[in-house]
């Protein structure tokens, strides 16, 4: 980038190199090969409402942004900090954001919450916001990080209570439609996830129409 070379590569959000490198811009896919942009969502086992409506509402309301996520990201990248601990001191610098999430929702006394995640870095820092979050409002939240399909399946079994990293409506699609009818869907608490062809802003490109084969 330094010599202004032609660089394509594949790239998504939220990911850390663009924070690290803001200056990169997606090329239009007409076709939607890659698909378009997609909603991270939060879903709720069936019974969760009934059972401690704070927590259902604490988990709906809670929503943030992509440069919120690639900032934890980039943090943990570079210093090789624990993301849990990072995502934990961005609450602590967010509160402002965290009362948004809070509003209308009575002190956890101590009431155990089980958040499936996945092993990806973006989805351990929805899961530690949102975990260290729900601590600071009383409830006590332990994350587990299992493999995606395990994510639905034990949402809509009940065996967890949310989850916080659905990627839809493509990424995990045929996750969800299997178990839909089984977990509540909470809507989006990230908007803007998308995964596309990358290059940086200085080419003359717009387009993967443009990209010519050699």
């Amino acid at each position: 980038m330094q010599n202004e070379d032609p660089i394509i590569i594949t790239g998504w959000n939220p990911h850390w190199m663009f924070a690290l490198y803001p200056d990169m811009k997606y090329l239009e896919d007409p076709q939607e090969i890659y698909g378009g942009e997609e909603t991270i969502n939060s879903l709720a086992r069936l019974d969760l409402e009934e059972d401690n409506s704070d927590a259902y509402k604490f988990i709906e309301q809670f929503e943030w942004d992509v440069e919120d996520m690639e900032e934890i990201m980039l943090e943990a990248e570079e210093t090789g900090g624990d993301i849990g601990d990072i995502s934990a001191q961005w609450v602590e610098d967010n509160q402002d954001k965290v009362a948004a999430w809070s509003e209308g929702v009575a002190e956890g006394n101590g009431a155990e919450i089980e958040i499936a995640s996945t092993p990806w870095d973006s989805e351990r820092a929805s899961s530690g916001v949102l975990k260290a979050a729900m601590e600071e409002h009383g409830f006590n939240v332990t994350v587990t990080d299992v493999d995606v399909a395990v994510v639905f399946e034990s949402v809509a079994s009940g065996d967890v209570d949310a989850t916080v990293a659905a990627w839809l409506p493509i990424t995990h699609k045929d996750f969800y439609e299997n178990h839909e009818d089984n977990l509540i869907d909470l809507g989006p608490n990230l908007e803007g996830a998308k995964i596309g062809i990358v290059v940086p802003e200085y080419m003359d490109i717009d387009s993967i129409e443009d990209l010519q084969p050699n």
